[in-house]
């Protein structure tokens, strides 16, 4: 469940957030999440991806994963005879 932000020039997205309606394991109690993106050359690659997971043993664990210094592959040229 959750909510997703797209460009209206572009219709690329934007930001995702939200949380998982059905528990992956009977360990987590909730996981939530927010991915926010950047556009490239007319693409848009993921930027941040922030995780917050309530588990039943251990407590609150946080995941805040941020992506630098990359872009979308380059095509590959073909070799010179």
């Amino acid at each position: 469940k959750g909510e997703l932000w797209i460009d209206d020039e572009t219709a690329l997205p934007v930001r995702e957030t939200g949380s998982l309606v059905k528990s992956p394991s009977v360990f987590l109690k909730q996981v939530q999440f927010t991915r926010t993106y950047a556009m490239y050359n007319g693409a848009s690659l993921p930027s941040r991806v922030e995780s917050t997971v309530e588990t039943r043993i251990a407590g609150k664990a946080e995941l805040d994963i941020r992506y630098t210094n990359f872009g979308p592959e380059a095509p590959a040229t073909a070799p010179a005879p």
